[in-house]
């Protein structure tokens, strides 16, 4: 007899993170509701026939409704200034709501360790410390820098141009795919038990300036070279982009941190949980610039 699915919610389920999430819950027969305040924009994204409640962390009433008949919750938002008054306005209500298990998508862990050494990373850090005082199961998944937002534009523009812009410079950096980080997700959402967290999320190997080069190179069949990105440059993607200028900041901050190496530890809990490798960069670098021709 097959063994019954929980029924989850996901917020942040519009993302391109949470997209990649529903997307296998339901590949994998689960009972999937997200939590938007734009169900317009929700319904063609996820598809007709997803189930979705209207609103936001901050509306309590909005939250419950959410929230009845869940046994699960996936806990995931963009960075913000709300970011840990709204998650934790979440987990209140789900322990109102009974919720058996909660998996939060917290932020890199050098971001967050030490305390104080970013803003997103301190926020992400509270949330967390209020899941630890829940009586709920909970645990936290710590990604390492995506590979789809940290690299996935340099990449498109090093094969036009010949150059490889990167922020941090040539220093490794162990990038993740964010598929992997949906399919880590979705295990904990999923399994009889949640793994012993923080799980420290990374891909298979730390790549410097030079590698990836190296990668665009032989996969756009044409020389590149490394080069690092100055913050007025990067900046002005950002803006252009619509980052708001407090985000733009902790991106900055990010960038520091890589440079000095917070990013190139490797850890081999993506293979652990999942019983397979993690996804390695190049598959990543030949298989976007692919996409783009």
């Amino acid at each position: 007899m097959p063994v019954p699915r929980p029924t989850i919610l996901v917020t942040g389920g519009t993302g391109r993170l949470g997209r990649l999430i529903v997307a296998e819950l339901i590949g994998q027969g689960a009972a999937v509701r997200v939590l938007t305040a734009r169900p317009t924009e929700a319904r063609a994204l996820l598809g007709a026939d997803i189930d979705l409640a209207e609103g936001r962390f901050e509306d309590a009433d909005a939250l419950a409704a959410g929230l009845a008949g869940i046994e699960t919750l996936l806990l995931l938002s963009p960075v913000s200034d709300t970011l840990a008054s709204g998650q934790t306005a979440a987990v209140a209500a789900a322990e109102r709501a009974g919720i058996r298990r909660i998996v939060k998508i917290s932020g890199s862990t050098w971001t967050i360790d030490p305390p104080g050494a970013t803003h997103s990373g301190d926020a992400h850090a509270a949330v967390e410390a209020r899941l630890l005082a829940s009586p709920i199961e909970t645990v936290a998944l710590r990604p390492n820098a995506w590979m789809q937002t940290s690299l996935g534009p340099a990449l498109v523009r090093a094969a036009a141009t010949g150059t490889l812009a990167l922020p941090h410079g040539d220093t490794p950096v162990a990038f993740i795919d964010a598929r992997d980080i949906a399919a880590v997700a979705v295990k904990q959402l999923l399994a009889e038990a949640v793994a012993p967290g923080p799980l420290i999320l990374t891909g298979p190997r730390a790549v410097n300036g030079s590698d990836l080069a190296g990668l665009v190179a032989q996969a756009s069949g044409r020389p590149v070279r490394w080069a690092r990105l100055a913050w007025a440059d990067q900046e002005a993607q950002l803006a252009a982009a619509g980052v708001p200028q407090a985000h733009r900041a902790n991106i900055r901050r990010f960038a520091v941190l890589m440079a000095d190496g917070a990013a190139a530890p490797v850890t081999a809990t993506v293979a652990q949980i999942l019983g397979r490798p993690a996804r390695d960069v190049a598959a990543f670098v030949a298989e976007t610039l692919a996409a783009v021709g």
